[in-house]
């Protein structure tokens, strides 16, 4: 009977590990109103988080992650935090936002200090000391278009060019 714990690969026998979940990896976020004091917070269906009211009423449109305590809205039966997402600018913002969610145009992209390069082929982050190209599904909403870029970024992205 075969062992389904072990692979063979050119002849080495390999553990199989079961897939894992990284301890420094939180669950994606469910979709919908977070409220944070008078910030509030929405949450696409890519899980991208978008900032839709400041602290002072003012609607916007931007990328910034809720804090761990908001609470969520769509969870919640109080009728004054179903008032604040019922609202044609809020509504109109955070249609924009599922419109907007993951369409970032191609280029170079920073967040919590590491590099993405997004393509057209895809979203590749620049990981480890050596800048591997690994892709994503998604580039984190937090992160910013980057004008001046590293030389040894761009040594990274030449390099997956002339890979594919």
């Amino acid at each position: 009977m075969p062992d389904n714990n072990f692979n063979t690969v050119a002849g080495v026998r390999w553990a199989v590990l079961p897939p894992t979940v990284a301890a420094n990896h939180q669950p994606a976020a469910s979709p919908g109103y977070r409220l944070a004091g008078s910030r509030l917070y929405y949450v696409t269906e890519r899980g991208d988080t978008w900032l839709l009211r400041a602290d002072d009423g003012r609607v916007q449109l931007k990328p910034e992650e809720p804090p761990h305590d908001a609470i969520d809205v769509n969870e919640n039966d109080d009728e004054a935090l179903a008032e604040l997402i019922d609202d044609i600018a809020i509504a109109t913002v955070a249609e924009a936002a599922d419109s907007l969610s993951g369409s970032m145009p191609p280029g170079i992209y920073l967040s919590s200090g590491l590099y993405y390069v997004v393509k057209f082929s895809g979203v590749w982050m620049l990981y480890g000391d050596a800048l591997h190209a690994v892709l994503l599904p998604a580039l984190p909403a937090c992160a910013t278009r980057v004008d001046v870029v590293p030389e040894q970024v761009t040594l990274a992205v030449n390099a997956m060019k002339e890979v594919g």
